[in-house]
């Protein structure tokens, strides 16, 4: 070979190797679009997932990942109206397994979505859709959303902006927020705080938290059965200078806890035993058909004007 001829291929080896080297870990996105999709099946592992209102009938989605394309591959599978999307990540690869993924995915209304993802964060908006959803270690978030959500974290938090529907929300030790929302509300947390403002209530709503504070503030509705629990924590109704308008139960233990409400009682009484006693204070004044009930164990129960 000529000496010319083994520079210029070394140089076009230099080149290949630099070239890898700039585009590796870059994002690669992958682009698709589904027609007649009811119901939309979702295993991720780590990628955070927005999910949107489409703009049409069609269900489209957009995803993007910087890992090694021998490491993750991302599946896509119709079958019938079922949509099936999956991360799928390659345990025995010995390579750099650095990088990320993130999805989009918009629906058109009244699409059932079956979500599960190891670390991912879970962001809907504007959409309105029947969810069941968990992450592990992700956070939730619901803004103008409509429809029906059974949502679920292990140690993230949850917050719901202007929705309405059904909602039962559950984290083991973040807190949950809901705010300007309407509808039949179930929340609950381990350890974190639960707290609601400017919500109106159809039928039921409940807050709970097993140890911190539940605050319920300016709840509106003609007709519902009003819960706010806390177990060593304080669950608090603050009324904002509304009347109460309704019947009131308040619940603690009778030795560790604390009623504090700025009415006379209609009922006071004990039961139980021991350092188990409960006791409870009822009042009621106007619409009975709104019934509050507020208890916690050591903590203190609130009504605020």
């Amino acid at each position: 070979m000529k000496p010319r001829n083994s520079y210029l291929l070394i140089a076009g080896l230099l080149f290949a190797a630099l070239t890898g080297s700039l585009y590796a870990g870059t994002d690669q996105k992958v682009e698709k679009k589904y027609d007649g999709v009811t119901s939309i099946k979702c295993e991720f592992a780590l990628g955070d997932v927005e999910i949107l209102k489409s703009g049409d009938k069609q269900v489209h989605v957009s995803m993007s990942y910087s890992f090694d394309d021998m490491y993750f591959k991302p599946e896509f599978g119709q079958r019938g109206k079922r949509l099936m999307l999956k991360e799928k990540y390659n345990n025995d690869f010995e390579g750099d397994k650095s990088g990320d993924v993130s999805w989009r995915i918009s629906v058109p209304d009244s699409v059932d979505i079956d979500f599960n993802t190891g670390t991912g964060n879970i962001e809907i908006s504007g959409c309105d859709i029947r969810f069941e959803g968990n992450t592990g270690t992700g956070g939730i978030t619901i803004n103008n959303a409509k429809g029906e959500y059974d949502i679920n974290t292990g140690t993230n938090n949850i917050s719901i902006v202007g929705c309405e529907g059904e909602f039962k929300c559950n984290t083991g030790t973040g807190k949950v927020t809901v705010e300007n929302t309407k509808g039949e509300i179930d929340v609950n947390s381990g350890t974190g705080s639960v707290s609601a403002e400017n919500i109106t209530i159809q039928f039921e709503g409940n807050f709970n938290s097993g140890t911190g504070d539940a605050t319920v503030i300016e709840p509106k509705g003609d007709e519902f059965d009003l819960h706010i629990n806390s177990g060593i924590g304080d669950a608090v109704l603050d009324l904002k200078g509304q009347p109460l308008n309704g019947y009131l139960e308040m619940k603690c233990n009778a030795h560790a806890g604390k009623i504090v409400a700025p009415v006379k009682f209609d009922t006071e009484e004990t039961s139980g035993t021991g350092r188990e006693k409960t006791l409870e204070k009822t009042f009621s004044t106007g619409n009975e058909k709104r019934r509050f009930f507020i208890g916690t164990g050591t903590g203190k129960a609130v009504v605020k004007k």
